[in-house]
């Protein structure tokens, strides 16, 4: 089955492929971000620690799962939703992000699902 990529970020992203050519996903129309907050929690020695909150949005702007379709997010959303539908941009350089001068990522390599946390096997 062919898999789908609906970008829901304001910008194109530009994936390049193992032979160097350029991919682009543009955007689908539909943005989704999370509007959020800092808290201040506590202070120790005059240093804040805080919480960011992050607010669903109060449309419903979140897509539902869909077989065999990948949504590209940012990757704040990737981690607090953690869907295994949504991917987001790999952007470290060590990964192959390109940049240009200013350090604005021009491509990337690969795409990067939701974190997750495992007790490693001995």
């Amino acid at each position: 089955m062919t898999k789908i990529v609906k970008n829901l970020n304001s910008h194109p992203i530009k994936v390049e492929r193992p032979n160097g050519s350029i991919w682009e996903y543009p955007p689908d129309g539909r943005l989704f971000r999370l509007q959020m907050e800092d808290r201040i929690l506590d202070e120790i020695d005059g240093n804040q620690i805080i919480k960011r909150v992050y607010y669903l949005p109060e449309e419903d702007i979140i897509p539902p799962p869909e077989p065999d379709v990948y949504y590209i997010v940012p990757s704040q959303i990737c981690q607090i939703l953690d869907r295994d539908d949504l991917i987001s941009p790999d952007t470290k350089q060590a990964n192959g992000a390109k940049r240009d001068r200013s350090g604005q990522v021009l491509s990337v390599q690969r795409f990067r699902a939701c974190d997750g946390l495992e007790r490693k096997k001995r």
